[in-house]
């Protein structure tokens, strides 16, 4: 399910009334009612009397219609605010559903790696190394599989530190945009590797916004507008980045980038089964 937002309400007045203040409209039919009634006993003898008449029918008129108005506009607000209210109301619904969804989907998804990695666990050496790319591979279609609950068309990369440094992409899942590798010595890469080393995860929800976006960042951006990262370390040791993206700006959260840490997690947990002494 994707995120979307319920459309603001139009709070622009139906009409040029709308806009005229409550205390004005009020003093209208309280005071030129009145004096519409002391106009027709006192105006006789500055007017004919259908003249006087006329004129104060005109302001008695004039008072009354603005009580009326007051009245409307009374219900119209009163209709507006029931409606923010609706609207606030159905939107933290969406929110719940789009929570309980993620949680229920992250609980599926977590336990299906962990029973995988448990049962790697138990095989010699060389078996766990053949299953290594395997859990990668369910690692980053589940981490997919729970964020769809939130967003569509997401990638998932799962990238890790070659011989040379380099930071390569070995898996990913989602959109079919090539990750790029992260050369080693050069800006972007070593704005990655101070990344990696601070051990905690990222959001970007704007990748053309420069007040959003890591300094030295240096993506092609192709197919996505925002991002999420988190590292994978084993024993205090970068061995890699987990990343989500998406082609919406401002889609992502804390939610996000908590489920990336768990699967950062296994991501390590499976590395650990197969890494050298």
């Amino acid at each position: 399910m994707s995120t979307t937002s319920i459309p603001a309400a139009d709070h622009r007045p139906a009409s040029w009334w709308g806009r005229l203040p409550a205390w004005l409209l009020r003093a209208l039919g309280t005071v030129l009612a009145p004096v519409a009634t002391f106009w027709i006993g006192r105006m006789d003898s500055l007017w004919p009397p259908s003249v006087a008449m006329l004129l104060a029918i005109a302001v008695f008129v004039l008072g009354a219609t603005s009580v009326v108005l007051l009245e409307i506009r009374s219900r119209l607000d009163a209709r507006e605010s029931k409606n923010r209210h609706q609207q606030l109301e159905a939107s933290h619904q969406e929110r719940m559903q789009s929570q309980e969804g993620l949680v229920d989907r992250l609980g599926e998804s977590v336990g299906e790696v962990v029973n995988r990695i448990g049962a790697v666990m138990v095989q010699p050496e060389p078996e766990r190394r053949s299953q290594f790319k395997v859990i990668n591979e369910l690692i980053a279609r589940n981490l997919l599989g729970v964020l769809a609950t939130r967003h569509v068309s997401g990638r998932v990369v799962l990238y890790r530190l070659d011989s040379t440094l380099a930071l390569e992409a070995v898996v990913s899942s989602g959109r079919l945009d090539q990750p790029r590798r992260f050369e080693p010595d050069t800006p972007r890469w070593f704005a990655v590797k101070e990344f990696l080393l601070s051990g905690q995860p990222l959001i970007c929800n704007d990748v053309n916004n420069p007040s959003e976006r890591p300094e030295h960042w240096n993506g092609t951006a192709s197919g996505y507008e925002a991002f999420v990262a988190c590292p994978v370390v084993i024993d205090d040791e970068a061995f890699g980045m987990l990343t989500f993206d998406v082609p919406q700006t401002g889609s992502l959260d804390r939610n996000d980038a908590n489920a990336l840490v768990i699967f950062a997690g296994l991501a390590a947990c499976a590395a650990n089964l197969v890494q050298d002494s």
